[in-house]
């Protein structure tokens, strides 16, 4: 979203880029912080310089 739009600075909700919206408490669907999931959002925002 960023590459050809510099001047624009995205709002990242981790929680809807991993399992959606779910509002769902089911163990499977939650993520760990140590978990691959977060580790793959984790090394994106390093890679490309941003917080999320």
């Amino acid at each position: 979203m960023k590459r050809g739009r510099l001047n624009i600075e995205p709002v990242v909700f981790p929680e809807y880029s991993l399992n959606g919206a779910s509002k769902a408490i089911d163990p499977e669907l939650q993520c760990a912080i140590g978990g691959p999931q977060i580790g793959l959002l984790r090394d994106a925002c390093r890679r490309d310089g941003v917080w999320a």
